[in-house]
């Protein structure tokens, strides 16, 4: 077997690998999203802050800022993190939409329909690799 086989076959396994990593992800995301059923209205009521690595930075960090949402559910009053973090401060006091889990209301999804760009890096990676892996084997 040439090296361009051996390595057009690890190509096509990284290529899987990918493919399952993104449908893990999107699995993950619709039990979540099924499990978030319920809509309540959260106020950001304090942040947290982190530093973090950041290519942008002339110093190469960054100050990371990250919502404190307060939010009513069946009468008791819960406090859980956005899960979005930025550079920009998020506004004390500004309200949003959440989605709770009833079963278990300290879980919360902020946006119904989040980004799937990470499903879709795994995918565009899996479909590059075996297309790579592919090309190795056949010429």
């Amino acid at each position: 077997m040439s090296d361009d086989v051996i390595v057009g076959i690890v190509f096509s396994g990284v290529a899987v690998l990918f493919f399952i990593i993104g449908l893990v992800l999107l699995k993950f995301y619709k039990k979540k999203r099924q499990r978030c059923s319920e809509t309540v209205t959260g106020t950001i009521v304090t942040m947290s802050k982190e530093r973090g690595r950041s290519e942008t930075s002339p110093t190469g960090y960054a100050n990371y800022h990250c919502g404190i949402y307060e939010y009513e559910w069946n009468g008791n009053t819960y406090y859980a993190h956005s899960t979005v973090e930025t550079t920009a401060r998020p506004k004390l006091g500004k309200q949003m939409v959440l989605y709770v889990n009833p079963e278990n209301p300290e879980e919360i999804l902020e946006k119904r329909f989040v980004s799937i760009m990470p499903m879709v890096i795994m995918f565009a990676l899996s479909g590059l690799c075996l297309l790579i892996g592919l090309l190795l084997i056949i010429v």
